[in-house]
């Protein structure tokens, strides 16, 4: 079973995601008591096959909706900027040390991260640089030209 997270306070986005799957682990704990039925669907009392394929569709629905795991990488920032990539490889590298990520998951994620950096370094790069080279402005254009023909 997953224990959540204890710790004191790392960063905001670590906090966020380790709250996210804190409330989802509560809810799970809750839905294991048998007194608890908030939620969780009523067990079928016929036999008929429709009501209990509805009854395990629900199940399951509601199962899946109070995923630990999926509430802490729901909760992840966008990597869009420095401070989010940032952000997002922090809580990655924190859910694989409380073992909310499988490795696999954080190996494709933290590609997402490295992708994102790359991508956003490019653009700082090219939002440098002149879009257009010298020789292709009109004014450069009319002075490649003037020095072909006065050459000949």
């Amino acid at each position: 079973m997953n224990s959540p997270c204890t710790h004191e306070p790392l960063s905001p986005a670590v906090q966020r995601c380790c709250d996210a799957r804190n409330r989802m682990i509560e809810l799970d704990r809750r839905g294991l008591d048998p007194n608890y039925k908030d939620g969780l669907p009523e067990r079928p009392t016929s036999n008929d096959p429709r009501a209990h394929f509805e009854f395990q569709a629900k199940t399951l629905i509601h199962l899946s909706d109070n995923d630990p795991s999926l509430a802490y990488r729901s909760a992840m920032p966008e990597p869009t900027g420095r401070r989010q990539i940032k952000q997002y490889i922090a809580c990655i590298m924190h859910g694989l040390a409380i073992e909310a990520l499988k490795p696999e998951e954080a190996r494709n994620m933290l590609y997402g991260a490295r992708t994102a950096t790359l991508a956003l370094s490019k653009y700082k790069d090219r939002a440098k640089k002149p879009e257009t080279t010298p020789a292709v402005t009109e004014q450069g254009m009319y002075k490649a030209a003037q020095e072909q023909f006065t050459s000949q």
